[in-house]
């Protein structure tokens, strides 16, 4: 079932005064609809369902089991739709789907504004389609272009990784204006999915867009370490890339710093790289010997200036051939037994895998180049050891050696 499409010729005449044509102005310019969204959701409507029932008097179409309706990329999905044909609305009812450029939204019940692209969604939840916000409530009414207004709602930019967020708020009433700022009555800031900072009301950041600035800080008191305190400095370089630098204090032992870049081009293009160095002249002697349980390997020297490398690196030289590195280097034997901070974000693996770097027994570092073809692979690969509790000139290392791999049927089944 097609619907006429939104033409110019249907659109009101123009304003009689000047202020009417002022508030039409001001309309236009406050609608953050891009020009290309708008123009799509000019086209046609095209509504398909099991059964479709026609109201004359009120020119209402009613499509039941598995309704779907289009218009232009984007796709509604209900158990049953009512279209408002003279009113240029539609309400979907049961097991709502909606699915646009920009966003995907799930809900038990919705009533869209073909128009103005505006909705009011019973039981709610929106998901960027690139991962930048994450939007549920029990009621969101969405106005023109990115505006929502939420009731008994939750709210995060930390939508980059499945599971828990680092940080949401929860609000019994919310308005978020995506790409600029939200406002909240009757809040709660949650860290890590639990409640930490009632407020009765809040004015939020909603930007999607990286900023740089300082990040949480993290603090903790050990009779070994003293007071510890580690704040961190997020740096937002470009679409690509950023890094994190951190200052590392620890009254019993050292102060230090930390450092991370972080590149991303694709899944196989990228390199992240950590980086830290510390002094260790606050140590007391007795500090450093309580700190040493393993006196039987080969170096349990503690030097005052230490430092950590931690790095991984994926290229993509053609198309199936890639170039890859992990390395981990450290100053000395005892260095990743004794820090709790190794990297200032998560997701670093070594050659074989995801580690605890404080329990490794040696420093691996592979490179190598693999090329990949259908049932098929070449690697050209090197592996360098630094022993952890042997003395170094015992440790095992890999020259670099080329494996080739792979099956193809001859002769029917051979």
């Amino acid at each position: 079932m097609l619907l006429p499409a939104i033409a110019q010729a249907d659109a009101p005449s123009a304003p009689s005064s000047p202020a009417a044509a002022a508030t039409t102005a001001a309309r236009k310019k406050k609608s953050s609809v891009p020009t290309p969204v708008r123009t799509e959701h000019e086209e046609p409507v095209n509504v398909t369902g099991q059964e479709t029932i026609y109201d004359s008097k009120t020119d209402t179409f009613v499509v039941k089991g598995d309704a779907v309706m289009t218009q232009g990329g984007t796709v509604l999905k209900a158990d049953e739709i009512d279209i408002m044909r003279r009113d240029r609305k539609a309400r979907a009812i049961g097991n709502v789907h909606l699915i646009d450029p920009e966003v995907e939204m799930w809900a038990t019940e919705g009533t869209i504004d073909i128009n103005t692209e505006t909705m009011v969604l019973q039981n709610a939840k929106i998901l960027a389609k690139q991962n930048i916000y994450h939007l549920e409530g029990k009621q969101i009414t969405k106005l023109e272009g990115q505006t929502y207004e939420v009731k008994d709602g939750y709210f995060t930019t930390c939508g980059c990784e499945k599971g828990t967020p680092d940080w949401s708020i929860d609000a019994k009433q919310m308005e978020v204006n995506v790409g600029q700022t939200g406002t909240a009555h009757g809040a709660t800031f949650n860290v890590a999915g639990y409640p930490v900072i009632p407020m009765p009301y809040a004015i939020f950041p909603a930007d999607s867009d990286r900023h740089s600035g300082f990040l949480s800080g993290r603090e903790g008191q050990s009779g070994l370490r003293g007071f510890q305190w580690l704040q961190p400095y997020y740096l937002a370089i470009n679409k690509s890339s950023d890094a994190t630098v951190a200052l590392d204090i620890e009254t019993s032992q050292r102060v230090g710093g930390l450092a991370e870049y972080r590149l991303v081009n694709g899944k196989d293009d990228y390199l992240w790289a950590d980086g830290a160095f510390y002094n260790e002249s606050l140590r007391s002697n007795a500090n450093r010997q309580e700190d040493i349980i393993d006196t039987q390997i080969a170096d349990p020297h503690i030097p005052i200036d230490r430092f950590g490398i931690i790095a991984m690196t994926r290229q993509h030289l053609t198309e199936n051939l890639i170039a890859y590195g992990d390395t981990v280097s450290v100053s000395d034997s005892l260095y990743l037994r004794e820090m709790d901070v190794w990297t200032l974000s998560r997701g670093f693996t070594s050659g074989q895998g995801a580690v605890n770097f404080g329990s490794m027994t040696n420093a691996p570092s592979d490179f190598g180049l693999l090329y990949e073809m259908d049932n098929a692979y070449a690697r050209l690969q090197g592996i360098w050891n630094q022993d952890l509790i042997q003395p170094q000139q015992f440790a095992l290392q890999r020259l670099p050696d080329l494996t080739v791999d792979g099956r193809q049927e001859l002769f029917n089944n051979l």
